[in-house]
């Protein structure tokens, strides 16, 4: 219940989570879920010899399907329990909403949650402003006289490659990469 409350708080505070994809015609763009619902689903895989295994094996499995950007959310969590100590938390966010670097920071926020949550402690200050005010700064970026020059040299830097190869038509599959925290009990 402590980890599924620290995951609501982080799903609240980090709008990048609580974006869908809308679409008119050809014309695509964010719109934020205002009231997100987060549940985590506790899978109590404790009783067999191959726990982990079994673990690791639905986090691919969940890994290997499509994710529609126009439907919510774009985030899954799944608690599994492995054995009478241990328990591994999947999370699952689309590419479209973060990047690398910003799963190791939700990562280090709900550990930082959960752990004010379960010791009664301070919760951490709010690390993340508005998705508004980051598109806010390109939109001004955009129409200023920096971006002009930038998109200048580079077009200048960029004008005798040839165009990106492509080896193939087809959507590339998910990563094969897992990650998971280990809860210990």
């Amino acid at each position: 219940a402590v980890l599924e409350r620290a995951l609501q708080a982080v799903v609240e505070e980090a709008e990048t989570l609580r974006v869908r994809i809308a679409e008119d015609g050809d014309a695509f763009w964010q719109v934020l879920d205002p009231d997100p619902v987060l549940t985590l689903p506790v899978l109590d895989l404790s009783a067999r010899a191959d726990a982990e295994d079994a673990a690791l094996a639905a986090m691919r499995a969940d890994l290997a399907l499509p994710v529609d950007p126009r439907q919510g959310p774009l985030f899954h969590f799944v608690l599994f329990r492995v054995d009478g100590h241990r328990s591994l938390l999947y999370y699952r966010y689309h590419h479209i909403v973060v990047d690398g670097f910003t799963v190791a920071l939700l990562a280090r926020r709900i550990a930082e949650t959960y752990t004010a949550l379960l010791t009664g402690g301070p919760g951490p200050a709010r690390p993340w402003g508005p998705l508004s005010a980051l598109v806010a700064a390109d939109q001004d970026y955009r129409g200023s006289d920096a971006f002009a020059a930038d998109r200048a040299y580079w077009a200048y830097r960029l004008s005798d490659r040839p165009p990106p190869a492509s080896l193939t038509d087809r959507t590339a599959p998910m990563a094969g990469l897992v990650a998971a925290f280990v809860f210990a009990t």
